[in-house]
């Protein structure tokens, strides 16, 4: 539990991250621009593949330590998987017997068989046992090879095993840990829901992980759709964790029920293509994110509210840190509204779509990766990487909230803090 701080050394933090984007860039039509404030995105060639763009991520931060690979696991997130599924079947699922139930519904895809990944899966959502990692649900997790087979009531995830996952050939191609790689599906939250993965696993066994978004949403949006057809842009970003007492602080995932069907897969002429109810998303994000805030905020309360007590006992003083959110970058309009209804506790959101497109899940690693690395101009509580305003980077001791929110529906945040 929260003060009791024996189970710190169960957090990860982040020993470094990358962005890969593709060379290919294209303006947005008009409906997108005036919409969504999308100016440009970026689409990958036929040869840029989820594959290639999630080695370049990986290539970039193995690049960056001299961590020996054997000793890392990779978990890749997209937020698509089998096909036709979209959102990915454990939320289909969890829309039939759990009502109004918020708990996490994600898909988990491994080639093979693994009784270790069970075991992983069932520590990762087991009970509270202590520090400062939180969790949702104890959680059912069932696994077989045919998607649709009865659940318990407290369904958490499915796991579908000898099905085609991008983990087992990146950790082939790079020599990775194989024994905790797979892939995660719960739509645009994905990322949040394989870094939460990464720290419950690390109370299994401590090793090194690799959490990787990548997603084409170009190669399954209608074409005739102009809600969607100018919306997306292709990338892959990564977070490199290790072991720490500092890091990531506290992680919630959540999955809603989709009672509009607002986010979903359709076959139109043989093909498998995306559609959205986008005034429907919009109405649901606003007040699910400002809420997601607010519940890492009054976390964050809490959390400095032990530090100090802890201090105290050293008359040591430890400095407060700003709080910055990057969020899932699905619409510079939507972020713009958010910053407004959101606390004045938070000192700066993250804009840096309007120029790739909704990167779907990669864009969650494409703001923190931007936070990490980059100069922002802060105009107002809105961060963006030019333009006027007072110069602003992350300091030791702020705080970072990466928010993801899309098809399940499934929202999801992580709150990490940068330590000296």
């Amino acid at each position: 539990m929260l003060g009791e701080g024996k189970k710190e050394t169960y957090r990860m933090e982040v020993l470094t991250s990358s962005v890969y984007y593709p060379e290919k860039r294209v303006k947005t039509g008009e409906y997108i621009r005036t919409r969504t404030g999308i100016t440009e995105r970026i689409v990958a060639s036929p040869n840029e593949t989820h594959f290639f763009m999630a080695s370049k991520t990986l290539e970039d931060m193995l690049s960056k330590t001299n961590v020996n690979p054997k000793d890392i696991s990779v978990i890749v997130a997209r937020n698509t998987g089998i096909t036709g599924h979209i959102p990915c079947v454990a939320s289909k699922r969890h829309k039939i017997i759990s009502s109004e139930k918020r708990e996490p519904a994600m898909d988990i895809l491994y080639d093979g068989q693994n009784s270790s990944l069970l075991a992983g899966l069932r520590a990762t959502f087991g009970a509270d046992e202590g520090g400062y990692i939180e969790h949702d649900a104890k959680g059912i997790w069932e696994h077989s090879i045919d998607p649709v087979i009865p659940f318990e009531d407290r369904l958490c995830g499915v796991v579908h095993f000898d099905v085609n996952s991008l983990a087992s050939p990146l950790s082939k191609e790079f020599g990775l840990n194989e024994k905790y790689s797979f892939d995660v599906v719960t739509g645009c939250a994905s990322l949040n829901a394989g870094l939460q993965l990464a720290c419950g696993f690390n109370k299994v066994e401590q090793k090194y992980f690799a959490v990787i978004g990548v997603d084409r949403m170009n190669d399954l949006v209608d074409q005739s759709d102009k809600s969607t057809n100018d919306l997306f842009g292709d990338l892959a970003s990564g977070f490199l964790l290790k072991p720490s007492y500092n890091g990531f602080l506290a992680h919630r995932l959540n999955t809603e029920i989709d009672k509009e069907n607002s986010i979903r897969a359709e076959f139109k002429d043989g093909k498998e293509v995306f559609a959205m109810k986008g005034l429907c998303v919009y109405k649901w994000a606003i007040p699910a994110v400002t809420s997601m805030i607010s519940e890492a905020l009054d976390f964050k309360k809490r959390y400095e509210s032990w530090r100090v007590s802890e201090f105290s006992k050293t008359k040591m003083v430890e400095p407060k840190g700003r709080f910055f959110v990057g969020c899932h970058q699905a619409n510079p309009r939507m972020i713009e509204e958010i910053a407004e209804k959101a606390s004045l506790e938070v000192y700066g959101f993250a804009l840096c779509g309007d120029t790739t497109g909704n990167g779907s899940t990669a864009s969650i690693g494409q703001s923190f990766h931007n936070l990490r690395t980059q100069t922002f101009y802060k105009k107002g509580n809105i961060l963006r990487l030019s333009g006027e305003g007072e110069k602003i980077r992350l300091e030791p001791y702020d705080y970072v909230l990466v928010t993801g929110f899309g098809a399940g529906l499934t929202l999801g945040w992580n709150l990490l803090r940068i330590l000296p």
